[in-house]
């Protein structure tokens, strides 16, 4: 089971790295939402696996829109170092 973690770290890290250093950030917030929505799915099936019931698609579209808001004020701000 170790190793498959280790695996998977050594396919991601990297990837993941660059998403967050090069990718525009559209791309950057579509690839955090479908993180958040794995995580989420998987949190809910060990949830239904103890007899846990949960609002799956509810609580994923609040997930998708506070991936938005934050997509929007991030595209809202604009900074400057110089004098422009």
């Amino acid at each position: 089971m170790t190793w498959k973690r280790v695996a998977t770290a050594v396919v991601l890290i990297p990837f993941v790295v660059g998403l967050v250093a090069y990718a525009p950030t559209p791309w950057l917030s579509v690839a955090l939402a479908v993180v958040i929505l794995l995580a989420m799915f998987e949190f809910f099936a060990l949830g239904d696996a103890i007899g846990h019931r949960a609002y799956r698609f509810w609580t994923a579209g609040c997930a998708l829109l506070l991936v938005f808001v934050q997509y929007l004020a991030a595209m809202d701000e604009q900074h400057s170092l110089g004098d422009d």
